[in-house]
């Protein structure tokens, strides 16, 4: 049986043959030099495909990558106000946010100007991309045997390449007495 087909193969026309590509008849020739158009074109639809799918990356790399910059230059600076809050004695902070320096039970809100916003420890960060506000709440008035206690949330927002808002917020105590410890919300 294995002898008939090798004697099946070796009778094969020449054309199929593997070791006699050099005689080759002119039509098939031909027909090697070159792609045909659909072939091009097949090609450069596969390539357009390929082009497109690489630039949706890098552009989306990009945005991810502005987000991420925004996101920790906005948690800087607003660490940064805060922590310069906190140092402030506490009738100097009611006077400048509250309007007094012992203010009335009540919740009290404050928009931060580009000027406040500026730090000199980031002065890469573009003051008016961001905006921050605080929400002042007097808990206790200080005086007959009371402290003055206020709770602020202080919220910082800004917009993403793509117009995105995003925002995030902090929370901490001032006390007459002293400060507590800060919280991020929203983080």
């Amino acid at each position: 049986m294995r002898k008939q087909s090798h004697k099946i193969l070796m009778g094969w026309p020449a054309r199929f043959s593997l070791r006699n590509t050099a005689k080759t008849t002119p039509i098939m020739r031909s027909k090697k030099r070159g792609m045909t158009l659909v072939e091009v074109m097949s090609g450069s639809v596969v390539l357009l495909v390929v082009l497109i799918s690489a630039l949706a990356v890098v552009l989306q790399s990009i945005r991810t990558i502005d987000e991420a910059r925004r996101l920790t230059a906005a948690s800087a600076l607003l660490q940064t106000m805060v922590e310069n809050m906190r140092m402030m004695p506490y009738s100097s902070l009611c006077t400048k946010y509250l309007g007094a320096a012992d203010p009335n039970i009540g919740t009290i809100k404050h928009t931060f100007s580009a000027e406040e916003i500026k730090s000199e420890r980031f002065p890469e960060i573009d003051a008016n991309n961001y905006t921050v506000t605080a929400s002042f709440n007097v808990k206790e008035k200080k005086g007959a045997g009371k402290q003055g206690l206020v709770y602020a949330d202080i919220t910082i927002a800004w917009r993403t390449m793509t117009g995105r808002p995003i925002s995030r917020t902090y929370f901490t105590i001032f006390a007459e007495g002293g400060v507590s410890d800060s919280v991020n919300r929203g983080w």
